[in-house]
């Protein structure tokens, strides 16, 4: 039984500790799913073994205990990664109808500038606004403009990437969650009868005897 403790404690804190410091390692589905298939079936074992009579209570605790922040951290993970798309989002694709309208309508010419300036920052596009002579203008961006275009650019794929692999870790969370539970309990009960049929047979073997 201690040993069958250890070796989910490892199983458990290794993937957990090399998440944190080595994701591209651990984060691999060949590295984590054998470990976490693993861990989730020696879990629910070892439990169904600390029940037993003449087995100490201090395991059953560790193994409910373990399983349980398993259960939690994957939980948390499915719901971050439900609600990043709250706090980090991608712009729209296509050009906003009203800002085109607004370069060229609106009453102010400084205003309207300013519109066609701030199109080509977000999108990389230059349109065509009235300028003060109420002459229609392709907007032509300066160095800076296009510097911040630029930076945008770089922010907005890094924010992209960050969305991956939440969502990657969240979709894994979930396929984690289920087998978690669906295997404790498969593997308990199908353990604890095993450990209840053993410590019956002696019993049966004593009344036969006597």
């Amino acid at each position: 039984m201690k040993m069958l403790a250890a070796v989910c404690l490892a199983l458990w804190l290794v993937p957990f500790v090399g998440r944190q410091m080595m994701p591209q390692v651990f984060c691999a589905w060949y590295v984590f799913w054998p470990l976490f298939c693993a861990l989730c079936i020696l879990l629910p074992y070892g439990f169904a073994k600390s029940l037993s009579p003449q087995a100490n209570r201090v395991y059953s605790c560790l193994f409910l205990a373990v399983f349980l922040t398993v259960v939690f951290a994957n939980a948390m993970v499915v719901v971050g990664a439900s609600g990043v798309g709250r706090f980090v989002s991608t712009p729209t694709q296509g050009l906003p109808e009203e800002l085109s309208v607004e370069a060229v309508r609106n009453d102010s010419a400084k205003v309207r500038r300013m519109v066609a300036q701030s199109v080509y920052v977000e999108y990389g596009q230059p349109i065509t606004y009235l300028d003060g002579d109420n002459t229609l203008t392709l907007y032509v961006p300066s160095e800076d403009d296009k510097e911040r275009f630029q930076e945008k650019r770089v922010v907005r794929a890094q924010a992209a990437e960050v969305i991956g692999g939440v969502d990657s870790r969240g979709r894994q969370s979930v396929f984690a969650l289920g087998f978690a539970c669906a295997s404790f309990f498969v593997v308990f009960f199908w353990a604890f009868n095993l450990e209840r049929r053993r410590c019956r047979k002696p019993i049966k073997s004593h009344m036969l005897n006597s």
